[in-house]
């Protein structure tokens, strides 16, 4: 199938209960995006998956099921269940009659996106904060979902203010949020830059952070029937936290929250100094 034709089955509502694999380049932002959209249409929770044995047919009738490989490989034997969509960068042969391959996204198609979720900013400010996020989509969805906490009578005069003032630096230098979202999504490249650089970061607030960042990844991913009201959050915190689910079986994010919750303890009980946590603790983190 097409990603053409995927667009057309979501557009009318046509899409069949067949085991589909999404294969990325770039992001799996597009994935995400596409997977949403699916469960909604066919009025599914989405459950994730940590390896592909957890598959399923008994599951099909109540989830939308989702597995992020590295690989799909012939020997899945994925075929015969319904309601299944494995994410992945690399398809071996034998599934790629069940494969849709995901464009890379182009600029226009990133700036369309910004000015759909910003609806009434001037595009100068759309292109903007598109140029300062070098159109990395991921980088984007982050800091439309900081702006979109403003009411949207400030949205506007916020970004004005911010582009002619130069003054916006948490996306034009590295932030705690930045390394947040690069332990989450194991960005390695900039984890490097946090690692080797002599960067002004509060490692207590980032430990912090971190450990907030993935207990409410857990509540999404390990739960499948979370929902926002169950979790006492508004739907675009929850859609921001789901987006980055799936980076972890649910095994690794049980056991880098245990180790975050120990970090937490022994630093509020004296036991742990915080000159440690960049260059011994949080290195930890990867190696899970």
């Amino acid at each position: 199938m097409t990603v053409e034709e995927l667009k057309n089955h979501i557009e009318k509502n046509t899409l069949s209960d067949d085991f589909l694999i999404l294969q990325y380049s770039d992001s799996t932002f597009l994935a995400h995006q596409y997977i949403n959209q699916i469960a909604l249409n066919k009025n599914l929770s989405i459950h994730y998956l940590t390896s592909i044995e957890e598959a399923g047919s008994l599951l099909a009738s109540q989830y939308l099921q989702v597995c992020f490989l590295d690989k799909y490989t012939n020997e899945m034997y994925c075929d015969y269940i319904s309601n299944l969509i494995v994410v992945c960068k690399q398809v071996d042969s034998g599934g790629l009659t069940h494969t849709v391959k995901l464009p890379e996204l182009e600029e226009w198609q990133i700036k369309d996106y910004a000015a759909l979720q910003l609806p009434g900013i001037d595009d100068s400010l759309v292109d903007w904060l598109c140029s300062i996020c070098q159109y990395d989509i991921d980088r984007l969805y982050l800091e439309i979902s900081k702006i979109k906490i403003f009411p949207k009578g400030r949205q506007q005069l916020m970004m004005q203010e911010l582009s002619e003032s130069n003054n916006y630096k948490d996306l034009s230098s590295l932030t705690a949020f930045d390394i947040v979202k690069a332990f989450i999504c194991k960005d390695l490249k900039t984890l490097q830059e946090y690692f080797t650089e002599d960067l002004n970061i509060d490692e207590l607030g980032l430990a912090a952070l971190l450990l907030r960042n993935f207990k409410q990844i857990i509540d999404i991913q390990i739960n499948s029937k979370a929902t926002p009201e169950s979790l006492g959050i508004s739907y675009k915190q929850y859609k921001a936290i789901q987006h980055s689910c799936g980076h972890y079986t649910n095994q690794q994010l049980i056991d880098i929250y245990e180790l975050l919750t120990s970090i937490d303890y022994k630093i509020k009980t004296g036991q742990l100094d915080k000159s440690l946590l960049k260059n011994f603790i949080f290195p930890q983190i990867l190696s899970i």
